[in-house]
């Protein structure tokens, strides 16, 4: 295995580990509060687990600022949620 599939297989993992079976208990846009907290301009959408865990939207893997979640349906619609400014 290539050191990149490695790297991908290790991640994929991770992700697997924090998400995989969870369920989304709240989904909304970050308030004045966690925006100020996290130091950024965007307000990011962000999801709460069953565990507590919250999954915030960002821009960037160093969270630099709010990103926009792009969504295609099993029925081949596409949706954009952005971030808000």
């Amino acid at each position: 295995m290539t050191p990149q599939l490695e790297m991908i297989a290790k991640w994929n993992q991770t992700a697997k580990s924090l998400m995989l079976d969870r369920k989304i208990i709240d989904v909304e846009y970050a308030s004045n509060q966690e925006m100020q907290d996290l130091t950024i301009q965007g307000r990011p959408l962000i999801f709460t687990l069953d565990n507590g865990t919250s999954v915030i939207v960002m821009s960037d893997d160093e969270g630099n600022d709010a990103g926009a979640l792009h969504m295609h349906t099993k029925q081949g619609k596409y949706e954009v949620l952005p971030s808000l400014w």
